[in-house]
Order: C-alpha cells, then sequence, then structure tokens
C-alpha cells in the first residue's frame, strides 16, 4: 500500500469513453492494461487510481476517470461524479499537478456530443488552468497506412481550431502525439512532475464558494444544463405535435395512424420524464450529493472486496493445479488395457515420458507396428490436450491477476473516501498516516 501525500503528483486524466485513458495509466504504471470487468458495471462510480513511485522521489497518483459520451451512463452522472471528487479533493488541501486529456486520433470529427464533452471539460478546468493541461492525441497504432496524412490533418485541425483546441493550446497548454507508447506517456508524466503546478480547477473554486455550490451554476454544469433545457423545449415541442396530428387522425378515423402516434407519444413523454429527473439531479445541493456519493461508494466497497475474495480464491486453486506434482504419471492415460485385435498392450511410465518399448501380448498381432504407431499418436494427441489445457489455464490466471489490479485501483477510491471523510473538518495538509492512505493502490 501507498501512503498518500500532500507533496504527492496527482494526475487526472479525462478524455471520452474509448480514447485510452485505461492504457495510458497501464503503460504510466508498467502494468498490465486493465480488462472489461462486467461485475463492475453494477457499481455506481468509475473512477480509479493507480499509484507509483516515480524517479523524482515522488509518488505519482494517476487518477482515471469514467469518459463522457459513455453509453451506460449520462454525462450528468459522469460530471457528478468528478465534481464530487474533485471537491473533495480541494477540500482537503490536495492540489492537481497536472491534467491530461486523451482524443482518440481515428476519431474523424469532433462534433455533437463530442464537442459538447469538449466544451465541459474546458469548463471544468478553466482558462486560468490551461497551463497545466497535456492534450495528448492517441490510438495512432491502430491508423491504417492509408489513414496516417488524414490522421495529420485532424491533429492540425484539433490544435489550431479555437473551438477545439486552439484556446488551449493559446493558454498554454502543452501537446503530444502519442506515437512511441509507453516512452510518449513516460514523457507527459515526467512533464507533469516536472513541474507540478498544484492548480486549483475552476470547478473546484466554484463549488467551493456558498453563494455558488450547486453543479448546475457552474461552467462545466452550464453546458450540460443548457443542453438538457434545449431537449426538453424539443422533446415538448415534438409532444404538441404528435398531439395535433393524433386528433387529425381521430377525426378522420385513421385508426392504424392513430395507434402509432399514440405510441410515439407515450415514447417521447418517458423521455420527458426522465430529462425532468434529470434537470431536478442538476439542482440539487452540493451536500446532497455528496451524501448520496459517499452511500454509494461504500456499496461498491463492498460489491469489489467481495470480487476481490472471488478472484483471490480461483487464482488460489489455478496455481495449485499449475504447480508441478512430481512426474507425470502416463499424462492421465489410464494403465486399464487397450484391446485391439484380441492383443493386450500395456503402457508404463519412465520417468516424466510414456516409454513404448514394453509391449505384451497374448498372441502375434500382424498389425503390430500399426497399433505402435496409433499409440504413439494416442499419446501425442494426449499430450497436446493437456498443454492447450495448461495455457488456458496460465490464460486465465493472467486474467484474474489483471482483474485484481483493477479492483484494486477501484477499492482504493473508495478506501480515499473513508479516510475524507474520516478527516471531515481538520486540516490534512503534511499528514501522512492514517487520514492520508486513501488513494493507496496495489501495484503487482
Amino acid at each position: 500500500m501507498a501512503t498518500l501525500s500532500a507533496d504527492d503528483i496527482f494526475i487526472v486524466v479525462m478524455g471520452l469513453t474509448g480514447s485510452g485513458k485505461s492504457t495510458f495509466v497501464s503503460m504510466a504504471t508498467n502494468t498490465t492494461p486493465p480488462p472489461q470487468i462486467a461485475q463492475l458495471e453494477s457499481c455506481t462510480l468509475g473512477m480509479t487510481v493507480a499509484s507509483f513511485h516515480h524517479k523524482c522521489g515522488k509518488t505519482v497518483h494517476l487518477i482515471d476517470t469514467p469518459g463522457f459520451n459513455d453509453t451506460h451512463r449520462t454525462d450528468g452522472d459522469i460530471l457528478h461524479e468528478l465534481a464530487y471528487w474533485l471537491l473533495k479533493c480541494y477540500t482537503h488541501d490536495i492540489r492537481i499537478s497536472g491534467v491530461v486529456y486523451l482524443h482518440n486520433i481515428i476519431d474523424n470529427r469532433i462534433q455533437g456530443s463530442s464537442l459538447r464533452a469538449l466544451s465541459i471539460f474546458k469548463g471544468l478546468v478553466g482558462g486560468e488552468n490551461y497551463h497545466g493541461v497535456v492534450l495528448v492525441t492517441t490510438m495512432w497504432d491502430k491508423l491504417d497506412d492509408n489513414d496516417y496524412d488524414g490522421a495529420k490533418e485532424r491533429q492540425k485541425e484539433l490544435v489550431t481550431q479555437l473551438k477545439f483546441w486552439g484556446d488551449m493550446k493559446q493558454g498554454r497548454s502543452q501537446f503530444k502525439a502519442l506515437t512511441a507508447g509507453r516512452t510518449s506517456v513516460e514523457e507527459i508524466v515526467n512533464y507533469i512532475a516536472a513541474e507540478d503546478k498544484r492548480l486549483t480547477l475552476r470547478i473546484q473554486r466554484q463549488m467551493s464558494e456558498p453563494e455558488n455550490c450547486h453543479i448546475h451554476e457552474t461552467d462545466a454544469g452550464k453546458v450540460l444544463y443548457k443542453k438538457l433545457h434545449e431537449e426538453k423545449r424539443n422533446m415538448e415541442q415534438k409532444l404538441d405535435d404528435l398531439k395535433k396530428q393524433l386528433a387529425a387522425a381521430m377525426k378522420n378515423h385513421n385508426t392504424l395512424n392513430a395507434r402509432e402516434l399514440r405510441k410515439q407519444l407515450q415514447e417521447i413523454s418517458e423521455s420527458v420524464t426522465a430529462n425532468e429527473e434529470l434537470l431536478d439531479e442538476f439542482v440539487k445541493p452540493t451536500t446532497e450529493l455528496n451524501m448520496y456519493f459517499d452511500q454509494q461508494l461504500q456499496q461498491d466497497l463492498q460489491k469489489v472486496e467481495k470480487m476481490i475474495a472471488a478472484n483471490n480464491k480461483r487464482r488460489k486453486e489455478l496455481e495449485r493445479e499449475l504447480q508441478p506434482a512430481g512426474p507425470v504419471v502416463g499424462l492421465n492415460v489410464p494403465h486399464t488395457p487397450i484391446r485391439r485385435n484380441r492383443s493386450m498392450v500395456t503402457l508404463r511410465p519412465q520417468g516424466n515420458d510414456l516409454d513404448l518399448e514394453e509391449l505384451k501380448y497374448r498372441k502375434d498381432d500382424p498389425d503390430l507396428e500399426g497399433l505402435k504407431a496409433r499409440l504413439q499418436y494416442d499419446i501425442q494427441v494426449r499430450r497436446h490436450d493437456l498443454e492447450v489445457l495448461q495455457a488456458e489455464r496460465m490464460h486465465e490466471l493472467e486474467v484474474l491477476r489483471a482483474e485484481n489490479e483493477q479492483l484494486d485501483r477501484k477499492k482504493a477510491l473508495s478506501l480515499a473516501n473513508r479516510s475524507l471523510r474520516a478527516t471531515q473538518g481538520s486540516v490534512v495538509i503534511g499528514i501522512a498516516g492514517a487520514a492520508l492512505s486513501m488513494f493507496a493502490c496495489c501495484i503487482m
């Protein structure tokens, strides 16, 4: 377990879903890229942390954040979670050393939800902190050869246009193309560790001010709040239009059309209700949101601990299976006689291999050479099956180890929350004991 100190390096890794955040963290920590763990979908929150000792002498904590534009969660949920953690860090005098924003260079255009996510990021960080941001293009190794020139053009457009990264570049953000794998990642981490900007992000400052403690009043929240209101207006307008069409269909006794219109009305009405619920969530006081996330994190911690226990149990079983058990007696070939053409053949193992020198038979067998060849083939097949089984077990063991690493990162954030709550109201700077043990993470 690593102990957190106020002097440690904290790097927030952000970007859309699929931009390579978890891969970036794994490269930085020299660990296995985390697998997709289906059971983790039941957990409410998606942030994890990975820690390692940097050559500068300090511990680096990489905070892997959930990506906007996710298929399983709304942007509002994700922004709430980010705000929750960033506010907790700020109120306990933990400062951000730098922010990494990743973009998948394979994406042809930034528009719609992608552009909105970028606007949320800018509002969350604030123009005054652009100098602490490193903008990174990823997935260069996944490009087709004929798309490389197009990717360079997209990168140029990203960096030069103000609505994309141009304004951040003008605000002294650094730019890096992740073309050299782990080497590029190390350069980014080394740069942030050397600069150690100690940023107060705009959303941290805005949510800590008594007169502006609602997330929908922050610059990042306003982007989403505006989008939700626009969606609500559009859906309400569509509802009115459908009601008029339904009235006309009923008047004309168009039963088939009326049935279809009622179905559309029901679907849009449900969407309006869901939209209103999201808007209600946005206007909740910060204290209420904090209480909710505190409870959810405790539940997530219990789920993760159960998963870790189950993984550890299975890992021990696999390790026992893979341990050498002395001579491989017959490679599971039974010593029951094999009958063929009224001849009886027995196999006697010698050492770690099988030997066919000793063949006992009751009478002459004209097909003895053929029988030997068949037995040799049978042994090869059995040996191959055993090797395949062993390889499968080894792969499963590696997957379990990688899953445990990801679960440990998940657990670290939950433990962080518990420690932060335990120190509520106290000064944390300079304390390196239990009050600052939260972002501990086991790196295997």
